[in-house]
């Protein structure tokens, strides 16, 4: 949300705030189905009384099962969506039991995780707050400035043929004519709100010091299609008595 202001003396007042939303990142959030008791890190430590085993491996179906201190398997039916929350787990009996797992019985402790109960979705607040005055006064001059020059360049070329005959000697005698044109020039257009008809071209040149890297077909021919290029057919007959 943001408002803004026109405070007297040509002040511009901005103010806005935002309030944004970031949920957790399961990747990096992820210390509950990323933990005990649905992720286990079989670990050994070495100790005074004993010595560490190398060349054994622990495999996912020899892991103990999950209790609770009463006895009753957390992990019973295999979802762990089916266990209710706050469910405690017997922390020993589960390390006692993968313990036996090991050549040398070793007690290695747990890693544990856990989420704070209060923790939830980010709230990220942006707040912003901005003064503006313009200083100086308008002293005249003027806006766009248009210069009319002699360096362009146009041409206007038109093939005109025709062709007539009698049939017969006192019969009646045709005329056909044919018309091609084209105009080509270095810069063209047309004017809005002149009464000129057609599309409104902007035609000032890309580079007003050299006109001749735009010469082409006209403007205005290439829009109206008619206007730059014109073909004309013309038949007629009289008869001579």
């Amino acid at each position: 949300m943001q408002v803004a202001w026109s405070a007297p003396y040509k002040i511009q007042v901005h103010a806005g705030g935002a309030i944004t939303v970031i949920p957790p990142n399961i990747r990096q959030d992820n210390f509950l189905t990323g933990s005990m008791p649905y992720t286990v890190y079989p670990r050994v430590n070495a100790s005074k009384s004993g010595e560490i085993a190398y060349g054994f491996q622990i495999t996912p179906d020899e892991l103990p099962p999950v209790y609770t201190p009463q006895g009753t398997q957390i992990l019973a039916n295999g979802n762990p969506k089916d266990v209710p929350a706050n469910t405690v787990m017997d922390i020993n009996r589960y390390q006692q039991e993968l313990a036996k797992l090991s050549p040398s019985h070793q007690l290695s402790l747990l890693s544990l995780s856990g989420v704070d109960p209060h923790f939830g979705n980010t709230m990220l607040n942006t707040w912003a707050l901005g003064l503006e005055r313009n200083f100086g006064v308008p002293t005249g001059g003027f806006g766009f400035e248009t210069l009319i020059t002699a360096n362009a360049h146009s041409s206007y070329n038109a093939l005109q043929t025709s062709i007539s005959g009698q049939i017969q000697h006192g019969g009646p005698a045709f005329q056909a004519d044919y018309t091609w044109s084209k105009s080509i020039d270095d810069v063209s257009g047309m004017q809005g709100g002149t009464g000129s008809a057609g599309a409104v071209v902007v035609y000032s040149p890309q580079n007003p010091l050299n006109t001749q890297a735009k010469r082409g077909p006209s403007g205005f021919g290439i829009i109206s299609k008619t206007a730059g290029t014109s073909r004309q057919i013309q038949i007629s007959f009289q008869l001579i008595y």
